[in-house]
């Protein structure tokens, strides 16, 4: 029986051109690979042996032993691509550095000695965090190669490694660096602070995202796997909106603007780096969202309750189980009791005088 070129000897075993091959079972799929064999005696023996092999899951087929490295971090990036996940292009800067350390590797050969020798070659704690970093991002690929069946198996990886920053402004620090800004950049730096959003999602707010009978900026559709949850708008958070709404350009228009024009992420975060560095300082635009979630602690607001505020992506599941009411009523006590923290610690310092009306129903009036 002759089929595609192939010539059937016995069961299992077929030639073509001269050369023997063996099939066999993997997976719900007939494999078909050739051998080295020039009579069907040996080929009999390589079937038995890959049959033996796919039985205790160490078959490798031709396929999977050419796959390099670069091949399935090809396949993340189009994944990532189609995506459209947030971040897209620092990741793919990230994805390019792994690329370019191991992308030539066959992905059988990767092995976890050999990704903790590169995140131990960091000179200092973050490059090692960025070079762990950067081994999850093999990790990606690997799993999503092996949900395609592109591979067959992973290698174990090192433990993550983060560098979890604690870089975060009390309010006198935070007061004390206002007075070095003026205009709507003032405002922008203390929505940030008060609500510990991202940059970019405040920046990206229009009067039309503010629902002025409830008070809040509604909920939005994340941003890749950024997170846009409801604002709720009270004390310091309302007169920051109040202001911004008399101050939109027009119908429709960005809260935070310079003439009507929306505000640079890039040139609000250098106007800010500007300023750190004139005074030998490190922190970042993005403490100012931990410095936001450490104000909540520091209030005594239950974990769950920032989270939800903050708009962490991962929260506790017991969150899924707090009734809508009694998180919503939850989440202004905690906006209320961040105000009055504030106040009193900026009282304390020197700073200011705490602000009476900073509970919703006194901004009211």
């Amino acid at each position: 029986m002759v089929e595609h070129g192939f010539v059937k000897v016995e069961r299992g075993i077929v030639t073509r051109k001269g050369r023997y091959y063996v099939r066999f079972e993997k997976a719900g799929k007939t494999i078909t690979e050739v051998t080295d064999a020039t009579t069907v005696t040996p080929a009999r023996k390589e079937r038995a042996k890959r049959i033996g092999q796919v039985a205790e899951h160490r078959h490798v087929s031709k396929r999977e032993q050419r796959v390099t490295v670069g091949v399935l971090l090809d396949g993340l990036l189009e994944s990532w691509t189609k995506r459209k996940v947030a971040s897209l292009a620092s990741a793919s800067c990230q994805l390019e550095a792994v690329r370019e350390e191991f992308g030539d590797m066959p992905a059988r050969d990767l092995k976890k000695g050999r990704m903790q020798d590169y995140i131990d070659a960091g000179a200092t704690p973050a490059e090692r965090s960025t070079r762990s970093g950067r081994i999850a991002i093999l990790k990606a690929a690997m799993r999503r190669a092996l949900d395609n069946e592109i591979i067959d198996r992973l290698p174990a990886f090192p433990k993550r490694i983060r560098n979890k920053r604690k870089g975060h402004m009390n309010p006198e620090e935070f007061e004390d660096q206002m007075t070095r800004f003026e205009g709507v950049d003032v405002d922008a730096y203390r929505m940030l602070y008060t609500s510990g959003q991202r940059l970019r999602r405040i920046l990206d707010l229009r009067d039309t995202d503010v629902d002025t009978l409830r008070w809040v900026v509604v909920e939005q559709d994340p941003n890749g796997n950024k997170q846009r949850p409801e604002i709720r708008l009270r004390g310091e958070l309302r007169r920051i909106i109040e202001r911004r709404l008399r101050a939109v350009a027009a119908p429709g228009g960005h809260l935070f603007h310079y003439d009507g024009h929306p505000i640079s992420g890039g040139a609000l975060s250098q106007r800010w780096k500007r300023a750190m560095r004139d005074q030998g300082l490190k922190w970042m635009v993005h403490d100012f969202r931990r410095s936001a979630y450490a104000n909540l602690l520091n209030a005594g607001v239950d974990t769950l309750v920032a989270e939800r505020i903050i708009g962490h992506k991962t929260q506790s599941m017991a969150s899924d189980y707090i009734q809508t009411d009694a998180i919503a009523g939850a989440m202004d006590a905690a906006i209320d009791a961040r105000d009055r923290y504030v106040a009193k610690r900026l009282a304390a310092t020197g700073f200011a005088v705490p602000v009476k009306n900073s509970v919703h129903e006194e901004v009211n009036q």
